[in-house]
């Protein structure tokens, strides 16, 4: 992988977060989470798959 395909991995991961913020607020208002801690919990895996991610990606580009 080049460091260009790896940029462009990264500003689309960029993107999807940007979206799932987004989403997020829409489901918030919609009531489909009860509690912050709930959004904060659900996010926190997502983060833990995001960090595994760039984790790879930065084994691969080594």
């Amino acid at each position: 992988m080049t460091i260009e395909q790896a940029k462009e991995m990264i500003r689309s991961k960029i993107e999807s977060k940007e979206n799932q913020i987004k989403l997020r607020k829409s489901q918030v208002d919609a009531g489909k989470f009860e509690s912050m801690i709930e959004i904060i919990e659900f996010e926190i895996k997502n983060l833990q798959k995001d960090i595994e991610f760039l984790k790879s990606l930065k084994m691969e580009l080594e």
